[in-house]
């Protein structure tokens, strides 16, 4: 699509639609296409996932598909043969296929795909295409960032901002699907997105509008378009690993009665997007931190998280820990807040910390030793991220060797004074 193209002697725009719950979702699905782009590729050791493909007649011999294809649409069984045909795009574009053939569909009790495995779950869900989940969704998807899907049926992407509808592509958003096509209302089959020609665009370096614009019969008629337009997650491109955890939040606090809620916000852009899911370690005191929240449920660059049962007017304290889609993990060195009161505390000193008051390690990450350094006359003490005291030193620079101790990240703590100083380290073995 060039944009120059003409409709009754009128430019013609591919327009899709950011849509949700509420904006947060909206945003989501911008953040979670850039992430998708940028790292998506399909091979050992790259940020990729599987393809599935659902139809319910029979198990088509690859032959018969091949010398009949394209089947059109003009019955259930053709357009159910059509949608099989689409299992040869996931293959060729170089995806793992899970491919279910019988009647139950992926999600439902007894279902089983063609290698024998159970259907009831659908892990690592990056492409779907397929039939029939009319008013109903199968709770059994992991939707991962960059996923794109088409369920041919009747109501397929209704009632977008009602958390309690139940077509198949609302569900889908709500639990974390990046872009997706359908309709809003009765299409018949002849009117509905081809789903297994969605698939082959979006395989083969079209964006988002164009590959669900091309699987469209008309215009104009009862289609929906939920996504990022302009994703295009297998365009040329260098393909490239994500290796870098996420990044430290912006981290704000507020307080009510027992409930504290703690927003997250990770910086992300084009050129170096980022996604999290996260959650809260809290303890009265930060050498025991015994409770924790959930992780959150989908991947985004904001989140928040509401603590519940505290004692009113009691200082707790918290670390945050963030992963990204491929397992990177970050952990923040740490903060407190009083129950009841908005903001954050801080950890041992309240006071500024003097301009000239600097704590430097290098090399970090490291391998086998690290140099510390912090101002003359302090005192350095090293944390597990537990809060557990690993090695404490009267001087002011070190270099410190953890040859017994595990990789991971710890606290290197600078205290001079009243004043402490905190940065954290990363041990790789």
């Amino acid at each position: 699509f060039t944009g120059n193209e003409r409709l009754l002697g009128n430019r013609l725009f591919l327009v899709t639609r950011l849509d949700g719950l509420d904006v947060e979702y909206a945003k989501g699905l911008v953040d979670m296409a850039l992430y998708g782009e940028k790292y998506i590729y399909p091979d050992s050791g790259y940020y990729n996932g599987i393809g599935y493909v659902d139809t319910r007649y029979a198990h088509y011999p690859d032959s018969v598909l091949i010398r009949g294809y394209p089947f059109g649409y003009g019955s259930y069984a053709r357009a159910d043969s059509s949608m099989a045909f689409g299992k040869f795009f996931v293959v060729d574009a170089g995806f793992k296929l899970m491919w279910e053939y019988h009647e139950t569909e992926i999600g439902e009790s007894g279902a089983v795909f063609e290698d024998g495995t159970s259907a009831e779950y659908a892990p690592n869900a990056l492409w779907y295409e397929g039939w029939y989940n009319y008013n109903k969704y199968q709770d059994a998807w992991e939707w991962i960032p960059g996923s794109a899907a088409c369920d041919l049926n009747s109501n397929s992407g209704a009632h977008m901002r009602d958390s309690l509808a139940r077509s198949f592509l609302t569900n889908a958003f709500k639990r974390g699907l990046t872009c997706g096509v359908g309709c809003v209302g009765e299409p018949y089959l002849s009117g509905h997105a081809r789903p297994e020609v969605f698939l082959y665009y979006m395989l083969n370096g079209f964006n988002f509008a164009e590959a669900s614009y091309l699987s469209q019969p008309a215009l104009l008629w009862r289609a929906i378009h939920i996504g990022d337009p302009l994703y295009n997650p297998m365009k040329p491109k260098t393909p490239i690993m994500d290796t870098i955890p996420p990044p430290m939040p912006a981290i704000t606090l507020t307080s009510r009665g027992d409930t504290a809620k703690i927003k997250l916000e990770i910086p992300t852009s084009a050129d170096r997007p980022e996604l999290m899911k996260a959650k809260i370690i809290y303890g009265r005191s930060l050498a025991a931190l015994t409770d924790s929240t959930d992780w959150t449920p989908l991947w985004r660059t904001r989140q928040e998280i509401a603590i519940t049962g505290l004692i009113p007017d009691s200082m707790y304290y918290f670390i945050v820990t963030m992963k990204d889609p491929v397992g990177n993990i970050s952990t923040t060195a740490g903060d407190s807040f009083i129950c009841g009161r908005d903001g954050l505390v801080g950890i041992a000193s309240n006071e500024k910390l003097p301009k000239n008051m600097k704590l430097i390690a290098y090399p970090n990450p490291f391998n086998t030793a690290v140099r510390i350094k912090a101002p003359i006359g302090a005192t350095i003490s090293i944390y597990s991220i537990d809060g557990r005291v690993v090695a404490t030193f009267s001087r002011n620079e070190i270099i410190w060797h953890p040859e017994t101790n595990s990789s991971g990240v710890y606290i290197v703590a600078a205290k001079k004074g009243k004043t402490v100083k905190r940065i954290k380290i990363m041990h790789i073995k």
